[in-house]
């Protein structure tokens, strides 16, 4: 027998004082006699000396999740993701086939967590678009029968806390977010085994094999395959998928609620006008969650005093889901920016309004292990790029067919949605000019990246903002932003300015100087916009699969109104004249010489350009260059040349830095 001390949850200054205590009162709860000869059941011997010996007898007993067939991988490291991955909205439905959801991990999410990053997949060499090496293909099993794309639960492999949620169909995993299938791909099974793994008593189980009172902090597969399984007769695993398909379906009911989730329906306070939400209460969220430990407590041969014990240890408890909801339409503050946030996307095409009035049912719940669509249950079925039928550019400027205020305000207007101060046209004016872009590209953010759908090109005080729909932008957008909008609104502004000033030069006062003042600072910026978007238009070929921030680097001095965003955008911008972005189509657009040479000497880059046939070529399972002469080098760049658009380059890049606010030319009366 030996004698084991634990101070772990002392002061640092009261350590010493602790250990002394515990020598001079041995039956203190923080003195364990242990026969060490017990650690033998765990896996690499450590010394888990608080184990109770029910725990030791789960390890010695009952088989691991690997010997019980279950199988847990991970897979490589993509090292770059700014290349290879993008946040789901980033991607337009018709490119599903390519893009694959990514479970690239997450924080703490038990039952269910909404992926929300996908991978380009290349089907015919089964890895990652561009991505060279075999560590990213489907790992063949007997049967062949792949890893990726199938149903399964995956956890995050660094986390506070350790928490498993359910792997739809049709994704795949990766190297921090690993993944856990079973035999057969039973879903039933897969239920009760979410409800076993989020369990107090596995998390406690799983701990004891690095020896230490927290849980640990990387949760590899290795850690996670050598842990205990019990074995359940089929009605309690149904019972515990039962009860796990009703906590997956409660936490799905937030994320209809959220508009960048793949099961976004409606606002909060817009879907609880037309249907209760089926979410738990808290009395039965701790209902269900007691029996899932009992059952799983249980089937590990643990008695009342263990549970406790284990119960104590826990400090990982899911949030309470309300069960709070008022039939009336209470727009509170919170409530009232995702209401507007919608409403801007409704205008824009991209959520669909009949949901809202009820002349389009509620979207049915899709299954618990469903592939995520491409596009969310609460969007309208045409929007993406090919086929809406609309054109994708907004502006705030009052009276016109397009102007974004005003089409929002109408919005709520035919909804009922209460006209307060709040919500009045003027308010929301001035929430779009310069509370909600900060606050859309927050939300449209994850993984640490930033991909705003909606994009605010401005005058460099607000006054006058083009707003652009992502996934609509074509070649033609900024010529027909400038042609169309720009343009008109730069004539009727000076034509105003030629009345104030006509009638000041008859009549002069200082009300009309300050108009006058005003009117030609309005001027002043919207040549400023003008002239950077016609220097920005025809260098521009926006590509989708670059993703979002790529596309609207070029546009880096058209949004003075954040800026924070403007430097990241900058920085992009930079990045990609230094090189550091020649995988993207718009490198080769712009730079070709430089990107086709590097095709050359980098198979990624020749697959990412769609070059591989020209400059490699496979002999015996090697890759190996082919001999290209310069000539044909030459020709290829030249195909990919133009004179228009290196003019255009030289002038942007030479072009001065852009009108701001703090440095706007001091009106003058001319």
């Amino acid at each position: 027998m030996a004698l084991f001390i634990s101070v772990v949850t002392a002061d640092v200054s009261d350590k010493g004082q602790a250990l002394l205590d515990s020598i001079s009162r041995p039956k203190t709860p923080n003195v364990f006699e242990v026969d060490t000869s017990s650690f033998a059941s765990l896996p690499g011997l450590p010394f888990a000396y608080w184990a109770s010996s029910a725990a030791l007898a789960a390890y010695r007993d009952m088989p691991s999740l690997a010997a019980a067939g279950v199988e847990a991988m991970s897979t490589n490291q993509l090292s770059d993701d700014n290349r290879y991955a993008r946040l789901w909205w980033e991607v337009t439905p018709a490119s599903k086939e390519t893009w694959k959801s990514w479970a690239k991990g997450r924080g703490f999410a038990p039952y269910h967590y909404d992926i929300r990053t996908v991978v380009r997949w290349n089907d015919k060499r089964g890895t990652y678009q561009g991505f060279i090496g075999t560590s990213a293909r489907p790992l063949e099993k007997p049967a062949s029968v792949g890893w990726f794309f199938r149903p399964g639960l995956t956890w995050p492999r660094r986390s506070n806390t350790l928490s498993f949620s359910l792997l739809p169909r049709d994704s795949i995993i990766g190297n921090k977010g690993p993944c856990i299938f079973v035999p057969g791909d039973d879903e039933v099974r897969l239920l009760a085994l979410c409800g076993v793994l989020n369990s107090d008593a596995f998390r406690y189980l799983v701990a004891l094999q690095v020896a230490r009172v927290e849980l640990a902090q990387s949760f590899e597969v290795g850690l996670i395959q050598k842990a205990p399984l019990p074995t359940f007769d089929r009605v309690v695993e149904e019972r515990l998928a039962e009860i796990v398909a009703k906590l997956v379906a409660a936490s799905r009911e937030l994320d209809t609620y959220n508009e960048t989730s793949h099961f976004f329906v409606l606002p909060r306070a817009l879907k609880e006008r037309i249907a209760e939400p089926p979410l738990i209460g808290e009395s039965s969220f701790r209902e269900m969650m007691r029996e899932i430990e009992d059952l799983v407590g249980t089937a590990y041969g643990f008695d009342l005093d263990t549970r406790k014990e284990i119960s104590d240890w826990s400090t990982a408890r899911l949030a309470p889901v309300s069960d709070d909801g008022d039939d009336q339409l209470d727009v509170s503050a919170d409530d009232r920016l995702h209401i507007l946030s919608w409403a801007v996307g409704v205008a824009f095409g991209r959520f669909d309004e009949r949901i809202a009035d009820e002349t389009r049912p509620l979207p049915s719940v899709p299954g618990p292990f469903e592939p995520l669509q491409p596009i969310s249950s609460g969007m309208h079925p045409g929007f993406q790029a090919s086929t809406s039928p609309l054109s994708g550019i907004l502006v705030d400027d009052q009276g016109h067919p397009d102007d974004l205020p005003e089409k929002v305000h109408a919005i709520l207007e035919s909804l009922g949605v209460d006209d307060s101060d709040a919500l009045s046209l003027v308010a929301i004016r001035k929430w779009l000019a310069s509370v909600y872009g900060p606050g859309h590209l927050k939300m449209y953010s994850g993984s640490r990246r930033k991909a705003p759908i909606w994009w605010q090109l401005s005058t460099a005080s607000s006054t006058y903002s083009i707003w652009l729909s992502w996934t609509n932008l074509t070649k033609d957008t900024l010529f027909r932003m400038t042609g169309e909008y720009l343009d008109p609104k730069l004539r009727r502004e000076r034509s105003s300015l030629d009345d104030i000033k006509h009638e000041l030069d008859s009549n002069p006062s200082a009300e009309l100087q300050t108009q006058f003042d005003s009117q030609t600072k309005l001027v002043d910026e919207l040549e400023s916009m003008a002239e950077e978007a016609r220097r920005v238009a025809p260098l521009w070929a926006p590509h989708l699969d670059d993703g979002v921030i790529i596309n609207f680097a070029p546009l880096w001095r058209l949004v003075p109104q954040n800026a924070e965003w403007q430097r990241e955008l900058e920085a992009t911008w930079k990045g990609l004249i230094e090189g550091e972005f020649d995988w993207a189509h718009l490198a080769m657009h712009l730079w070709p010489k430089r990107v086709v040479s590097k095709c050359a000497a980098d198979r990624s880059f020749a697959i990412a350009h769609d070059l591989v046939d020209i400059f490699w070529i496979e002999d015996d399972g090697r890759w190996e260059s082919r001999n290209v002469s310069q000539t044909d080098i030459d020709d290829l760049i030249a195909t990919r040349s133009s004179t228009a658009i290196n003019d255009a380059l030289k002038q942007f890049m030479e072009a001065p830095e852009p009108l701001t606010a703090k440095r706007s030319r001091k009106a003058k009366r001319q």
